[in-house]
């Protein structure tokens, strides 16, 4: 196990120095189709955080926080987005997880539904843009059940916090999980969740 964190706030050198201190090994940190939002991280960043030793794990995340943002037509464009941007800005390595979040507690008929649609789309576009990163996903532990071990859409799975989303007990339990977020925490005044790796080893990389 391998603890981490992630955050939507740009790591300083400062915060890096902190996260060291307090034992963390790998920083969790995102991707979006607008490159220009401070949450999205940079290619200078991804290096510094390298060069501090620690491993980077990328996730992409517009709002994907209700049910209107998963279909088919945003999957591929996502998919897209990502996948461009891992390859020519940041040279993220090939073989290495992408995390395609789903941060809203969604029910069966969703998950069955435009999630899978998404998903299915996500696969499409990586496959056709020649298949150099695997998938995550992000989510309540029924999302994460269905997507990545019941469909095989995501060959990565990244537990939220939340514990009274669906199936979040059995799928802790179940240890087919990579990544499991645990709490709210604040590292050098910077708002993060803490997260843990699982033996399975939730991706991470370096430049």
């Amino acid at each position: 196990m391998a603890n981490g964190f992630d955050s939507y706030t740009p790591l300083t050198q400062a915060t890096l120095d902190a996260a060291k201190k307090a034992g963390y090994t790998f920083a969790i940190r995102y991707y979006a189709t607008n490159t220009s939002l401070d949450k999205v991280m940079t290619r200078d960043e991804a290096q510094r955080i390298s060069d501090n030793g620690l491993y980077v794990v990328s996730v992409f995340q517009d709002f994907n926080n209700d049910y209107k943002y998963f279909n088919t037509s945003y999957g591929t464009a996502d998919g897209k987005a990502a996948y461009n941007y891992a390859k020519n800005t940041i040279k993220q390595p090939s073989g290495t997880p992408i995390y395609f979040a789903v941060d809203y507690d969604a029910e069966d008929s969703e998950v069955k539904g435009g999630i899978l649609d998404y998903f299915t789309a996500i696969k499409q576009v990586f496959t056709n843009l020649g298949g150099e990163y695997k998938i995550g996903v992000y989510g309540s532990g029924a999302v994460c059940q269905y997507i990545k071990d019941t469909k095989n859409l995501a060959q990565f799975s990244w537990l939220s916090m939340s514990t009274g989303w669906r199936g979040y007990q059995s799928y802790l339990d179940g240890k087919t999980w990579n990544l499991r977020q645990i709490k709210s925490i604040t590292i050098n005044g910077v708002s993060c969740d803490s997260d843990e790796s699982s033996s399975l080893g939730g991706g991470g990389w370096k430049l």
